[in-house]
């Protein structure tokens, strides 16, 4: 008997609701190999789904038991302690645990490298960086997480130094030539930053984080037509989609061409009702569009209250959001206006039409 038959034996059992046959495939898994992680990764989750976390907490305990060393099994009751708002010591204990168990893996690497950003440790955070960086040299996830945490702490030339390194190991990927020229843009090399977006479309000419990011750099530099260029082309790309217009009527918006805003914004409402691609993280319809015809319509009758701006009426209604783009979401703002295009890809789960292909 292999410990692998009863665990897929469980997960069937799992997948026809006999929540008490896997429960005991999985033990009987473990009782043929004491250190199987799946079977305590699927009874952990069982015991979680029955509100016992201590219970799921004991799952990986024994395992580190029979191998005090198991990183895997240290991951995974980092992950666990994680769900359970664990203090940021204790996790980073745990990962640092995960780290040295086995120096090779760049999961726990890069999990403890997320802990600090989001704790704004960037000093600990570049650290963990550069040594993860020196024990996994030839991952692309964490030469992505170096140039992050390099640019997130005001190293420039070295963020910019990783993405040309994930570059080479990835020429085919739009997504590093993105990230270059987000830190060329940062380094206020602008044309350096166009050519790496128009590489990374090249690529792949449906990427819409570089999309975006092209249509800001226009933007800025008040080519409105060629930021329009991109927006019509993301509407032949997703015709079925209300971004394209979003971006559109921000354009328009910005050159205070409120009659063109105000049609554009109203074509993005009309292709989706409730529209499912505006959907924030926290699950809520995004107002930001529906905020903007109201703003716009009301600047239209009356042009000259310059106090009602897009951008104050949608940051009064939603909090800050950080999407997959956050890196630049301070550029997003022109004039006090904020870019309605880009609260509605400001998430991580965009809709299958905006997913990043």
């Amino acid at each position: 008997d292999q410990p692998l038959a009863a665990n897929l034996r469980g997960q069937v059992q799992l997948a026809q609701k006999n929540a008490a046959g896997a429960r005991k495939s999985f033990e009987r898994a473990l009782s043929i190999d004491a250190s199987f992680l799946e079977a305590a990764s699927s009874l952990a989750s069982m015991d979680l789904a029955e509100r016992k976390p201590e219970d799921a907490k004991k799952r990986f305990e024994s395992l580190l038991v029979t191998n005090p060393k198991d990183g895997r099994a240290l991951l995974a009751m980092a992950q666990l302690a994680a769900t359970q708002g664990a203090p940021k010591a204790e996790l980073a204990a745990l990962l640092t645990s995960a780290v040295d168990a086995d120096p090779t893996d760049a999961a726990p690497r890069l999990l403890l490298i997320d802990l600090y950003m989001r704790n704004n440790d960037n000093k600990l955070a570049l650290a963990a960086a550069q040594n993860a960086v020196l024990a996994v040299p030839g991952s692309p996830e964490v030469l992505t997480a170096s140039g992050r945490v390099q640019q997130m702490s005001g190293d420039v030339n070295q963020a910019i130094s990783s993405y040309k390194k994930l570059i080479a190991l990835q020429p085919l990927s739009a997504q590093p030539h993105t990230r270059l020229a987000e830190a060329q843009w940062a380094n206020k090399d602008s044309e350096g930053s166009k050519q790496s977006l128009h590489k990374a479309l090249e690529i792949q000419p449906d990427y819409l984080d570089a999309q975006r990011a092209l249509m800001l750099l226009n933007m800025e530099a008040k080519r409105f037509p060629a930021a329009l260029k991109t927006a019509r082309t993301i509407q032949q790309q997703r015709p079925n989609a209300s971004l394209g217009h979003v971006f559109e009527g921000d354009i328009a918006y910005a050159q205070k061409s409120w009659a063109n805003a105000a049609t554009a914004y109203r074509t993005a409402l009309a292709r989706a009702a409730p529209p499912p691609d505006l959907v924030c993280r926290q699950g809520r319809p995004d107002l930001l569009v529906q905020v903007a015809e109201v703003l716009v319509d009301a600047q239209i009758e009356h042009p000259h209250r310059h106090a009602m701006r897009l951008g104050q009426g949608a940051d009064a209604g939603l909090p800050e959001q950080e999407g997959p783009d956050h890196r630049t979401r301070d550029r997003r703002r022109k004039g006090g206006h904020t870019m309605c295009g880009d609260a509605v890809v400001a998430r991580e789960d965009h809709q299958p039409d905006l997913v990043d292909r």
